[in-house]
């Protein structure tokens, strides 16, 4: 009776470690939401262009990032002023592009609203940054429209690669 207890109080521990979410993201399982912290210092980290209303950073304290996990991609800026961006798909970050609105999610904090609808494609180019092996610069090709906010065509994130 004593093993039959242990092992289910081992299974019981397990369940809870596994179904732990200890990341700050609120999107499906296997997205983790890095943190936009400026220790992940380069002096290269920018965002320009991005929306009305976003204010463009660069150097080290810019909150730039692009993450890999499994199975998705999520980028995410912040201005440190009154505008957020997080986007996120199911791939890697050589995904064919672009992509219909069903494959991504997008959510933009300007201003105190929340804007997160689109029928707009993702269509980014990702390559490596010219001089940092640390970052990634993404290139939006085409605008997303979200209502209150558009993502501009053209707009340039050279971000963190985690």
């Amino acid at each position: 009776m004593k093993i039959i207890y242990s092992v289910l109080i081992i299974l019981i521990t397990c369940i809870i470690i596994s179904c732990n979410n200890s990341s700050s993201d609120d999107g499906p399982t296997g997205y983790r939401d890095p943190g936009l912290t400026p220790k992940d210092v380069s002096t290269n980290k920018s965002f320009n262009n991005i929306a009305v209303g976003c204010v463009n950073r660069s150097g080290q304290t810019c909150k730039a990032v692009i993450y890999q996990g499994t199975p998705y991609v999520g980028i995410a800026i912040d201005d440190d002023s009154n505008f957020k961006l997080k986007i996120y798909w199911e791939g890697t970050i050589n995904t064919p592009m672009p992509i219909t609105s069903n494959q991504y999610t997008i959510k933009v904090i300007s201003s105190g609203i929340e804007y997160s609808t689109t029928s707009d494609p993702l269509n980014v180019t990702i390559t490596p940054h010219v001089s940092d092996d640390k970052l990634l610069t993404i290139q939006f090709n085409s605008p997303i429209n979200l209502g209150g906010v558009t993502i501009n065509n053209g707009a340039t994130i050279n971000a963190f690669k985690y």
